[in-house]
């Protein structure tokens, strides 16, 4: 099947774009909640035009909906007439220099930062470094490798769950669905002279900052390590009134146009998303450095590092000498995640001590294991060398979870027999489309702390539901190494 940007302008519309709906996209965008989205217009009059058919509100940069069945109005009418956006986080009225309530309250009329309600979601604009004329097929590519290396990377984390993925026309935007929205701090409003001026405000000040400060930071850095694909990340994209390129839209660029549509729209929740965030933008540089998650930035932590004269100690290392492993992806997985471990623990490969190892791990397996280093862009990550334990059903080489650090008491039976003997009371549905880890999710969001009879109903349904979808012995398994590390921490 052919990559989309491989697709002609015609064939984007036909095989791509129509497959997520505006109406799909608004009830994402929406999520449930009674949001104000201004789509931004530009010209004055048009803006009014569109104003007064509709009976909607406006400002001096756009009007505001409410309903799918707005917006789809608003599109209709204007988007062969000019380019249009969307406000990415939502919207409310404000208190603007006269006084009075309005969409927008800023320097100009416009929406501002004033008028932003919530902070809902994290936008990310990838753009070509040479902007030389329409888009072609190689930066659309690029763009979009970039776009899913940072998708690649927050689903380490289970953060890619829930986003939009829309093709401006000549570049790639992303946003990203946050599992808990930031409501932005009352700004209260005084009188000065005959203008009314907000009040200096430390909460909102912060909470503007919140993406351009902490994550932000790391995206800009880590889009420096790309400079082979002539991409660039426009930093404004973390301002909390940013707009954003509308689906089903035209962008109007070297007297020509370009249609702007959708290629993914994931919906799920991005657990621990907001937390991190959060976090991320308030820490002391040492936290930063060590919770990174983007770029060279993020340091191999010392426990996982491989020490020099004691290589068969580390536990990767020991694991990969200990047991013989099924056919599979074993180079794309415990080999590639042990070569950047040697790479970053800076071990000479050409050492006596290396050497005997490596002759070891040739003749336990029977394979090559060739040397060839991965890129620098290429981090560690223990979830990969556990995940690969948890499918396979060996004991997991590392901490599972170590970021969740929080206990609950849950008090949970991990025992089989009383499991297996335990009442079903069918309290847990899974689903075998989704991953483990999502219907974990579902279980934990059932029980209630200090509820310990109801909880261990919950649990053993929930057991008794995963012997359905993955057997008896990898539940077994499960409920040996990996549920009381789950259940146990928040």
């Amino acid at each position: 099947m052919k990559k989309w940007y491989k697709y002609s302008d015609e064939d984007k519309i036909k095989n791509v774009y129509t497959k997520y709906s505006l109406e799909m996209f608004w009830n994402w965008w929406n999520d449930n909640n009674q949001r104000v989205m201004e789509v931004r217009i530009q010209g004055y009059e048009l803006i009014k035009e569109t104003a007064d058919r509709f009976n909607l509100p406006y400002s001096s940069s756009g009007v505001y909906v409410w309903t799918y069945k707005q917006l789809l109005k608003v599109i209709g009418f204007t988007r062969e007439k000019t380019t249009i956006w969307f406000g990415i986080q939502p919207r409310m009225k404000n208190i603007n220099k006269k006084g009075w309530k309005v969409w927008g309250s800023g320097e100009k009329g416009g929406s501002s930062d004033y008028n932003v309600s919530e902070l809902a979601y994290l936008f990310i604009d990838i753009d070509r470094k040479i902007k030389n004329g329409v888009a072609t097929e190689n930066d659309l590519m690029f763009c979009d490798k970039f776009a899913e290396r940072i998708l690649e990377i927050l689903g380490d984390k289970g953060w890619n769950k829930s986003y939009c993925k829309i093709c401006t026309g000549h570049g790639i935007q992303l946003t990203i669905k946050l599992d808990i929205p930031f409501r932005m701090p009352i700004v209260k409003f005084e009188k000065l002279g005959d203008s009314y001026m907000p009040e200096i405000n430390d909460e909102f000040n912060k909470s503007k900052l919140l993406f351009s400060t902490g994550i932000g930071k790391q995206i800009e850095k880590f889009s420096k390590e790309y400079k082979d694909l002539n991409v660039e990340l426009d930093m404004s994209c973390f301002t909390v009134s940013r707009v954003g390129a509308l689906p089903i839209t035209k962008n109007y660029k070297y007297n020509t146009f370009k249609w702007r549509g959708i290629i993914e729209l994931k919906e799920g929740i991005n657990d621990g998303l907001s937390d991190y965030i959060l976090e991320f933008s308030s820490a002391d540089k040492e936290v930063k450095k060590r919770k990174t998650i983007f770029g060279k930035s993020r340091a191999l932590i010392p426990q996982y590092h491989i020490r020099r004269g004691k290589i068969e100690k580390n536990p990767l290392c020991k694991f990969m000498l200990e047991n013989k492993f099924p056919a599979g992806y074993i180079n794309n997985t415990l080999w590639l995640q042990l070569k950047v471990l040697l790479r970053d623990s800076k071990i000479d490969l050409q050492g006596k001590e290396f050497r005997a190892f490596h002759e070891k791990l040739k003749r336990q397996h029977n394979r090559t294991f060739t040397l060839n280093m991965p890129a620098k862009n290429f981090t560690f990550n223990p979830n990969v060398v556990n995940n690969y334990c948890i499918e396979n059903m060996y004991p997991p080489v590392f901490e599972l979870w170590p970021e969740k650090n929080k206990r609950v008491n849950y008090d949970l039976i991990f025992d089989w027999n009383e499991v297996e003997y335990g009442t079903d009371e069918n309290r847990v549905i899974l689903k075998q489309e989704e991953t483990l880890y999502d219907n974990m999710l579902t279980c934990k969001a059932k029980l209630i702390e200090g509820e310990i009879a109801l909880n261990r109903i919950i649990f053993i349904s929930f057991c008794k539901k995963c012997v359905e979808l993955y057997g008896e012995e990898k539940t077994k398994y499960l409920i040996e190494y990996v549920f009381p590390e789950f259940f146990t921490r928040e």
